[in-house]
């Protein structure tokens, strides 16, 4: 009885040990995550507070330089445009170390969309034909057959394009080959990897371990002072690519050019709900302490489709669309499938809120069809759930706002 004593005591010491550890633990968490964000709101206030002088400096040498203050001589101009071009490179670095910033905080915001592979691929390669050409450079771009549709941000997609192509055209000597090209990942083909390719100088294999780190540079006899940056634009592109669920890696050879790889997500109008509300829900602070979910869909929207004229259909979509955006303000439309649904997030929405939203779209819906020349009778389907009342996750608030209290307009 008394080793049994023993026992339960000794193990309640250790739970105790253990409770403690635990506490202090999360007190080291809170300590790391408070000074993460104090870190992260210093570099925005300093980042902040020189943008705006820069800003009046260059306006100041710009009005110069165009002659509002008088003639200037061809030495006071190229004094002028050589302070020109390095208030941009600082205006570039600062903005680099507030990119690093917010995606170390986790406070990179993205602002997705659907767009195509090749309309991407025109977008971020068109501003570097003309450096191709101005250096020698054959720019290929492999454009999809059968195109792809991707939901990304597309200017921070650019910006991940811009950084790695910009270091392909630097250190890619004339005559050489820059390569873009994609394919569909055999393993996962909800996601697509892109490469962009050189046959440049290549990366050194001591450099090659640590190339995405921050302020790290690769260092090669062939690189010149003047082409080096800070060491932030891939560590920013690595970042881009993870916050959108992607990965990136390099593959080179000292000699032979280097390949970067990178993966972006398809659009699938189920996975981009659930990023989108997940998204919101973890975006919801001490302010913004509730939002909702609006589900809109066509009943029988098969029979819908197959009764009407080919084209009318999406016609009618857009019509749907407009009567959307006029009844519901202040939503954030997160799928619009080819009209089977319409799902939108209302941020500060409460239950009640949502009520109210959901019977005034009703109403505007039974206008609309009133009104518009449908040789059939459509009816709609109009449901909606609200966080944190109704549910704490995406799966339930989905389900509720596609079954619960759904009504038939």
């Amino acid at each position: 009885m008394k080793n049994l004593e023993v026992l339960i005591q000794t193990q309640k010491e250790r739970i105790t040990l253990l409770e403690n550890e635990i506490i202090q633990f999360e007190k080291d968490q809170y300590e790391l995550n408070k000074q993460n964000e104090l870190k992260s709101d210093f570099v925005s206030i300093v980042s902040h507070e020189l943008r705006t002088p820069l800003a009046i400096i260059k306006e100041g040498i710009e009005l110069m330089l165009t002659g509002v203050y008088g003639k200037i001589n061809v030495k006071q101009k190229k004094t002028l445009s050589t302070v020109c071009d390095s208030i941009d490179r600082l205006a570039r670095m600062i903005n680099n170390l507030l990119d690093v910033s917010k995606i170390e905080a986790g406070k990179m915001d993205l602002h997705k969309e659907k767009i195509s592979l090749r309309e991407l691929f025109d977008k971020a390669c068109a501003p570097f034909y003309i450096k191709a050409q101005e250096k020698g450079i054959r720019l290929i771009i492999r454009y999809p057959k059968n195109d792809t549709m991707l939901y990304v941000d597309v200017d921070k997609i650019i910006q991940v394009f811009t950084n790695i192509l910009g270091n392909a055209m630097k250190f890619t000597p004339t005559e050489g080959v820059v390569k873009v090209a994609y394919r569909i990942l055999a393993a996962d083909n909800n996601f697509i990897q892109i490469a962009i390719a050189d046959n440049g100088i290549g990366i050194p294999f001591d450099d090659l371990q640590r190339i995405f780190n921050k302020f790290e540079q690769v260092h090669h006899t062939a690189f010149k002072a003047s082409e080096r940056g800070t060491g932030l634009g891939l560590s920013i592109a690595e970042g881009i690519i993870k916050i959108h669920r992607g990965t990136m890696w390099v593959e080179s050879k000292e000699g032979q050019g280097s390949t970067f790889n990178f993966t972006l997500p398809k659009y699938i109008p189920e996975t981009v709900v659930r990023d989108e509300i997940n998204h919101e829900i973890k975006s919801i602070d001490i302010n913004t302490t509730t939002m909702s979910i609006l589900s809109l869909s066509i009943e029988e929207v098969d029979h819908v489709k197959a009764q009407l004229p080919r084209g009318e259909f999406q016609t009618i979509v857009e019509e749907i669309k407009g009567v959307v955006r006029n009844t519901v303000r202040k939503f954030r439309d997160v799928s619009i499938d080819e009209g089977e649904e319409f799902l939108m997030v209302l941020r500060d929405c409460n239950r009640s809120g949502a009520e109210a939203v959901k019977t005034r779209l009703e109403s505007s819906l039974q206008n609309y069809l009133a009104h518009c020349k449908i040789p059939l009778h459509i009816k709609f389907n109009v449901g909606h759930a609200s966080y944190p009342e109704d549910a704490h996750d995406e799966e339930n608030l989905l389900k509720l706002a596609r079954m619960r209290d759904s009504s038939s307009v």
